[in-house]
């Protein structure tokens, strides 16, 4: 998108492509992802709430799903939000299958939590712990 004289946007066409699982981790080559991640944003406040129903299955998926999950409660300028990020680390051999039942167990839910957050599935490495961290 590109911002003409007045201030106003013009729209670029844009072409989506469309990739299998396994092509995308093909293209990693000799170093594929370890994990997945899935992010969600909820533009409403209520999430951020800890006696929010979105926690406790928050707590379910991480108990079923072995997940690492990461919440922040956001501000920036005039933007509120809650974004949460679930890690999952395993085999490859196994990601396909485990984002497919997260994906599909968070869908039946997210109607009956009366949340609809955005969300993004992307790729992963494990962290790396650095013991040169503690020189500086």
């Amino acid at each position: 998108m590109s911002i003409s004289a007045d201030n106003e946007a013009e729209p670029v066409e844009e072409v989506a492509e469309s990739v299998s699982l396994e092509e995308a981790i093909a293209g990693f080559g000799d170093n594929p992802p370890d994990g997945f991640v899935m992010t969600m944003i909820f533009w409403k406040r209520e999430p951020s709430n800890p006696k929010h129903q979105v926690h406790q299955f928050l707590e379910m998926l991480k108990t079923n799903f072995e997940l690492d999950i990461r919440k922040r409660d956001v501000v920036m300028k005039d933007m509120h939000f809650y974004q949460v990020d679930m890690f999952w680390y395993g085999s490859v051999k196994h990601m396909q299958k485990t984002m497919e039942d997260l994906d599909n167990i968070v869908a039946q839910n997210l109607d009956s939590l009366q949340v609809q957050p955005s969300m993004n599935v992307g790729f992963c490495m494990r962290p790396v712990d650095n013991s040169d961290d503690g020189l500086f």
